[in-house]
């Protein structure tokens, strides 16, 4: 059974993994100034219902693309890994093999990977035609019913009758799992909580006020419909993004029978050796998504092409022979490069290589190292060294 003390220490490893990547953020650290307070704190708070989701920081986000962004504070951040904690593992059994966003084991290049087996398997290594339809859901963080989210989460939540959950074995040896007898009640509060929370009411801007100025009414959560609409900037809401749409990956599969089918957040493409048999689904698709989940697909982002000709998906260029980074990709680290005189942070420049290793882009690899200087390159990174011996 799930007691108060297995309570803390969950929320302590959850602790861990909100801090990653954010141990320079005033939210974390004024949390980590009293950590023990707090944690403490927030594990009563949860215990005895009384648990109040703070402010969110709004802020717009240049790059890749602008978009506005409701981040939570670091505490409400420990709950939302408590959540995904909670959820995902059992969500992970349903969900099929090719949705690719905010998986485990599974991203971006797992993705265009992917992609590009179809487009040979489809084409049988290329010796047939096969057509690539890539769609686009519009607007659909802003666009997310509430209601129909909450009622996919209920619907899984009763459907549990135990909860496993893995036990470090170095914390209590010859634990392996706690079973819950059903889901705590004062969790699922959280949750559903957490899914009508509307940050707008309650928020603490930290940016440039001419920033939002450009916002279309379609691309803000201000204007959302009621009881609509996922704050984007948050780990919740990647997590209910999956679920969101999870009965239409299998309708796609099972129902279309396409075979070769793949979907990032709200990006999806299907693959088939017929031309008229993917253009006979979009309505089929398009009315699926607008009786089940209100959702509509972006009437200019509907492409059908050749699969010879690739296809842009996860921000790359599948062709068949090859997979191209994104000209965004190299343009953000040229400004990088710029930015710090082509003396760049290690892990910028790990990481821009790894991209560009992994999509054979070994020109553009030796051109910007080269650019950079051996010299300079020596100090900066291993990884980056290698490349020049």
């Amino acid at each position: 059974m799930l007691d108060k003390d297995i309570l803390l220490y969950l929320l302590y490893e959850c602790y861990l993994q909100a801090r990653r990547h954010k141990r320079h953020t005033h939210s974390q650290m004024e949390f980590e100034q009293h950590l023990e307070d707090n944690l403490v704190q927030l594990c009563d708070d949860i215990w005895t219902w009384n648990y109040k989701i703070s402010p969110s920081i709004y802020f717009v986000q240049q790059d890749p693309v602008k978009r506005e962004i409701f981040a939570g504070n670091f505490r409400d951040r420990i709950v939302h890994h408590l959540i995904f904690d909670l959820i995902s593992p059992y969500r992970e059994k349903q969900f099929i093999y090719d949705s690719y966003s905010c998986r485990t084991s599974k991203w971006t290049m797992f993705g265009t990977s992917r992609i590009h087996k179809f487009m040979i398997w489809a084409s049988q290594n290329f010796t047939k035609e096969a057509r690539i339809l890539k769609m686009d859901i519009q607007w659909y963080f802003m666009s997310m019913d509430k209601d129909i989210l909450r009622w996919k989460i209920k619907k899984f939540i009763d459907s549990r009758i135990d909860f496993p959950w893995k036990w470090s074995q170095e914390i209590f040896p010859g634990w392996k799992f706690i079973i819950w007898n059903g889901f705590p009640k004062f969790l699922e509060k959280i949750i559903y909580d957490t899914i009508y929370n509307d940050p707008t009411k309650t928020w603490i801007f930290r940016w440039k006020k001419s920033d939002y100025i450009w916002l279309p009414e379609t691309k803000s959560l201000f204007y959302s419909k009621p009881h609509c609409g996922l704050p984007i900037g948050n780990l919740t809401s990647q997590l209910f993004s999956n679920i969101y749409l999870n009965d239409f990956d299998h309708f796609v599969k099972e129902n279309l029978k396409i075979k070769y089918y793949g979907r990032y957040v709200d990006d999806f493409v299907l693959i088939h050796q017929d031309k008229e048999f993917l253009i006979s689904q979009i309505p089929i698709i398009r009315e699926y998504l607008a009786e089940t989940v209100n959702l509509k697909l972006h009437p200019k982002k509907i492409y059908i092409q050749e699969v010879k000709h690739g296809v842009e998906f996860l921000w790359a260029k599948i062709y068949p022979y090859c997979i191209q980074r994104g000209k965004r990709t190299i343009r953000n680290f040229v400004k990088m490069l710029n930015a710090t005189k082509y003396n760049p942070p290690r892990e910028s420049l790990d990481s821009f290589l790894w991209l560009m290793m992994h999509c054979w882009n070994y020109g553009i690899i030796y051109k910007f190292l080269h650019k950079i200087g051996k010299e300079k390159i020596k100090y900066i990174s291993d990884f980056a060294s290698w490349f020049l011996e």
